[in-house]
C-alpha cells in the first residue's frame, strides 16, 4: 500500500491522496477497521471502503441505482464474490472462497485425467479465458493446447478440437 500511496503522492512531500480501497463483501467490523487503519498508516489523508460487488458494478457501468435488482458475479483469483445490487446499494451478497485459482486447478486435473498430460497454470488460464464462458453454448469452441505427457517422454504434444473444448462443458 505504502508504494502505490507513494507513487499517487508523486514527489509531494505534503500532499496525501485520499484512497478508496475494495473490500470482499462479507468482511467482519473488525477486518474492516484492520484494512483503515493499514491505509491509513501507509499514508493515505482519507481512505474510503467499498465493496467490491458495488465497484465491479460501477465498472461494468450497470444500472445500480434503479429500483430494479442488477446480478453481478466478480470472479477474482481466491475469491467469487455474488451480490444483487438495487437502489445504489448491495441487497444481498455471498463471497465464495472458490474462484479463477480452482478452476485452473481443475482444468489441470481433467486434462491430466481424460489424456494423461501435464498442463502449467498460465497456460490452463489462458484456456480458461480463451474458450470459458457462462453463456449456453452454441457452438463448440476449439483451441489447440501443447502440454508434456507424464510419461518419461518430455516431447510436447498437442491436443486440439473436441478434446480441449469438453473443459468448457
Amino acid at each position: 500500500l505504502s508504494y502505490f500511496i507513494d507513487k499517487a503522492a508523486g514527489k509531494s512531500r505534503f500532499f496525501k491522496p485520499e484512497v478508496m480501497v475494495c473490500i470482499p463483501s462479507g468482511v467482519t467490523q473488525v477486518e474492516r477497521r484492520a484494512v483503515l487503519d493499514a491505509t491509513m498508516s501507509a499514508g493515505a489523508e482519507v481512505a474510503y471502503l467499498i465493496e467490491e460487488p458495488l465497484a465491479a458494478a460501477i465498472g461494468a457501468r450497470l444500472p445500480g441505482q434503479d429500483p430494479n435488482g442488477s446480478f453481478i458475479v466478480d470472479i477474482g483469483g481466491g475469491t467469487a464474490e455474488i451480490a444483487v445490487i438495487s437502489l445504489g446499494g448491495i441487497v444481498v451478497s455471498k463471497s465464495l472462497r472458490v474462484a479463477g485459482d480452482e478452476m485452473d486447478a481443475a482444468i489441470i486435473h481433467f486434462i491430466r485425467l481424460k489424456h494423461g498430460m501435464i498442463l502449467g497454470e498460465p497456460t490452463a488460464e489462458d484456456l480458461k479465458i480463451k474458450i470459458g464462458t457462462a453463456y449456453k453454448k452454441t457452438r463448440s469452441k476449439s483451441q489447440k493446447l501443447k502440454a508434456q505427457h507424464e510419461s518419461v517422454t518430455a516431447i510436447p504434444s498437442t491436443i486440439e478440437g473436441e478434446a480441449v473444448s469438453e473443459i468448457a462443458s
